[in-house]
């Protein structure tokens, strides 16, 4: 299973992620070396899905509903403006190892990756990129939250089997 997961909409270079909108890839590595980009394999949609949601259900089971603080969770990191593809992997491997890399993980960390200049001289530029990449963020987080929304009904339907 995979320990890394990225989706961006990046252009792809050779040798990492450029700094224009291009359309959502998703990649994953086992890698402890993020910011090296040759370390990341490029995946389907429909296979990092499916891998994300495999990962997720492996989350232990809190049975009793006073431990909900204790459920492990997917989180999405998206990263701010003044961050180049290279500064955002390594601000999401420093947030995944304080917090997703023990046995008292939050879960797992999914980075969102937008094209970012990664200079405060870029900001004006910044925004307009970030205001372009936003549907894509947002087709991201609508999908998390189907997703969410179909495990929080079987939840439901589970316990309500249970009675």
């Amino acid at each position: 299973m995979s320990k890394y997961w990225m989706i961006t909409n990046r252009n792809v270079l050779s040798d990492g992620l450029g700094q224009r909108l291009d359309g959502l890839t998703y990649w994953t590595a086992d890698s402890d070396d993020v910011a090296t980009f040759s370390n990341w394999t490029k995946t389907r949609a429909e296979a990092f899905q499916k891998q994300l949601v495999a990962a997720a259900d492996g989350f232990p089971l809190i049975a009793d509903p006073t431990k909900f603080e204790d459920q492990q969770h997917v989180t999405l990191f998206d990263h701010g403006y003044n961050n180049g593809w290279q500064a955002a992997a390594q601000r999401y491997q420093s947030i995944c190892r304080q917090l997703f890399d023990d046995k008292e993980s939050l879960g797992l960390c999914v980075l969102f990756s937008w094209p970012s200049a990664g200079s405060p001289a870029e900001y004006l530029p910044d925004r307009a990129e970030a205001r372009a990449a936003a549907q894509d963020l947002a087709d991201v987080l609508s999908a998390l939250y189907d997703w969410l929304l179909k495990k929080q009904t079987d939840g439901i339907r589970c316990q309500n089997d249970s009675l």
